[in-house]
């Protein structure tokens, strides 16, 4: 994401203005005037026009090319008694809009106002405000991350219990090609990526590499947890399937019948909805928070709501060692069972 594709990108866009650690950064950085009505600021049309130094008719050109997207970020048309209320407080100070006898006038939130910065390409005032909205955005991620956005999948609370189980899982997975496939020792690291590719279209190299992770760093301790659960389905079973066949046949399996093991299990339709939401979360969030694409499933990438920023980035979540000390009581009981 850069300054420049902004205008493009309606995915882009939605994941600045629903940041909203981000965004109360930005309003403080913009020094937008504007007023107070009904709890929150707003600006008139012709406002917005003066603050970017452009003629008012260009902002409703894009108001009415764009009304929709600036509709759900807060642009509305007042009208009724809504208007008569504004033009009639002495505290607003909107110029000269007591004197409009006009039914009804545009104004924007703060959310509509940078919104339109995104999309506005005839004012440089707009492009200086896009590249500070970056700056704050990479800036409130990598702050609220601890400095680094690697491990930032950790901070979500599911995550211990995802990872927890996978554990088990992935050692059974492992056990069934040890006892019952007949292969060398590199039917390890295939059947993973193997398993890897059908649920996010890389294998551990290509993972790496867009994440630009360390030769030392452990692909799945960066995953999200919708990512490692359904890491555990696929594990889970294909171990199933492997043991089972091998005891039918009194034999190890062979290469080529384990590979048919993978086709059966990932033409059941009942894996699909697990695969997509796999997919949706990996391409959306490291989209959102670490800014990189995973290009096999760049179409299933959807702008994130505030409460996944919440969710990774908020009070609530917490460094993974201070989660590990509150749950170490129910890991423990898991463990046991």
């Amino acid at each position: 994401m850069n300054d420049s594709t902004l205008d493009s990108s309606a995915i882009d866009r939605s994941n600045i203005l629903n940041n909203q650690f981000a965004v109360a950064e930005i309003e403080k950085k913009a020094n937008i005037e504007g007023f107070l009505f009904e709890g929150e600021r707003r600006l008139t049309t012709q406002q917005v026009a003066d603050y970017f130094e452009v003629d008012i008719r260009t902002i409703e050109r894009y108001v009415n090319k764009y009304g929709d997207e600036l509709k759900s970020n807060g642009y509305e048309l007042l009208m009724g008694d809504r208007l008569r209320d504004l033009k009639s407080r002495p505290d607003i100070n909107v110029g000269t809009l007591k004197n409009y006898r006009t039914s009804q006038l545009g104004v924007f939130t703060m959310k509509a106002f940078l919104d339109i910065a995104m999309l506005l390409a005839e004012s440089q005032k707009a492009k200086e405000l896009r590249k500070e909205m970056l700056n704050v955005v990479v800036d409130v991620i990598s702050r609220r991350a601890g400095g680094d956005t690697k491990y930032i999948n950790q901070r979500d609370d599911t995550y211990i219990i995802a990872a927890y189980y996978n554990d088990g899982y992935h050692k059974s997975f492992i056990d069934a090609l040890t006892k019952y496939v007949d292969a060398d020792k590199a039917k390890y690291p295939n059947y993973t990526d193997r398993i890897y590719r059908e649920i996010f279209c890389e294998n551990t190299s290509e993972y790496k590499r867009v994440l630009d992770l360390a030769k030392g760093d452990k692909a799945r301790e960066t995953m999200y947890s919708e990512v490692i659960t359904a890491i555990s389905s696929f594990e889970a079973g294909v171990a199933s399937y492997i043991k089972d066949e091998s005891l039918k046949l009194g034999r190890k399996l062979t290469r080529e019948e384990v590979d048919g093991i993978f086709d059966n299990i990932v033409s059941q339709p009942t894996i699909r909805p697990m695969v997509d939401m796999a997919r949706m979360k990996m391409a959306s969030l490291d989209m959102a928070l670490r800014r990189v694409q995973h290009a096999g499933i760049a179409n299933y990438a959807l702008p994130i709501d505030q409460a996944d920023f919440e969710r990774f980035l908020g009070e609530k979540s917490r460094e993974l060692s201070e989660r590990i000390n509150e749950n170490r009581d129910v890991l423990k009981r898991l463990k046991d069972k």
